[in-house]
């Protein structure tokens, strides 16, 4: 889904966190529909 090649880049790290919080919704959701 979403993924950043620069996820090592220790600017992006908060990013990186709020990509996979939005990942793990995103899953739940779907399970759900």
């Amino acid at each position: 889904m979403f993924k950043y090649n620069d996820c090592k880049n220790k600017n992006n790290s908060l990013l990186y966190t709020m990509q996979e919080k939005v990942n793990k919704v995103l899953k739940k959701f779907w399970k759900l529909k």
